[in-house]
């Protein structure tokens, strides 16, 4: 398994990083390539580069995060990047390209001003890469992974291979996922996709529709308080632009309030 950490040295960055270190080391091993973007111009007259000078200061960081991160865990490789640019195309690039099976990148709760945070790293990842993403909030910390909640809608699943990683970790923990649907105006017949039953063969599963108690987020984010949920799942699908005018995505208002990790699986077709 390898995975993309994209790092900026904030408490929120750090803690992600050590949850998916503790992860990997659970799961038996794996790759985590540490990335960290400086986005420095270089000023007239100044003779010395000024994104050298932080390059290195960042290069010492790491390697001090790698030295604390590796008390963690002894299975898994740690390797470190530093580029000079703006990382969230850098990162939406390599995401595209399947190099890692996963990013994982830390997010945290925003105010009333969430909206206006359209270019934040981590939802632009989410809306221009292919890869399976985590989201880690500052406050989490690694335990273990016994009860998973899957959100689904009522809309087709094209591949089944885009749930291999909530399987993966099922299986391994041995946790129990609960599949559930919030019922909004317009829901089709379907519930879920039935194909579901099939692609899930072998999981410890449950199925329950919820009753939208104010938005989707809320919802999700109540039922899994309720049954003490470790990890909350869900499939992000690509949106045109002309469905983005009419569409909210569940996914980003999640993201913003979400008080656990988030595993994101993307379905871009």
């Amino acid at each position: 398994m390898k995975v993309l950490c994209p790092i900026d040295f904030s408490n929120t960055s750090v803690n992600a990083a050590k949850w998916i270190v503790q992860l990997l080391h659970n799961l038996g091993g794996g790759e985590v390539h540490f990335l960290h973007a400086i986005n420095v111009q270089q000023r007239a007259g100044i003779f010395i580069r000024v994104d050298d000078l932080f390059a290195e200061k960042a290069q010492e960081d790491i390697n001090a995060l790698i030295e604390n991160l590796s008390a963690y865990s002894d299975k898994v490789k740690m390797s470190t990047e530093i580029i000079s640019g703006d990382p969230k195309s850098y990162i939406a690039a390599l995401g595209r390209r399947k190099i890692y099976d996963w990013i994982a990148t830390g997010t945290k709760g925003l105010t009333a001003l969430k909206d206006i945070t359209v270019g934040s790293v981590t939802e632009y990842i989410i809306n221009k890469s292919d890869s399976t993403i985590w989201t880690i909030p500052p406050h989490v910390r690694f335990g273990a992974i016994n009860n998973i909640v899957l959100a689904v809608d009522d809309k087709i699943l094209d591949e089944e291979e885009i749930l291999q990683s909530l399987k993966a970790l099922c299986k391994h923990f041995d946790a129990h996922l609960h599949m559930v649907h919030v019922k909004t105006f317009g829901d089709s017949i379907f519930e879920y996709d039935p194909a579901m039953d099939i692609y899930l063969e072998g999981i410890n599963y449950t199925y329950k529709a919820l009753e939208n108690e104010s938005t989707v987020a809320v919802t999700l984010n109540n039922y899994c308080e309720y049954i003490e949920a470790d990890v909350l799942c869900m499939i992000h699908r690509q949106k045109t632009w002309f469905q983005r005018l009419f569409e909210k995505s569940i996914t980003k208002e999640e993201l913003f309030e979400i008080n656990l990790p988030l595993l994101i699986l993307n379905a871009h077709k």
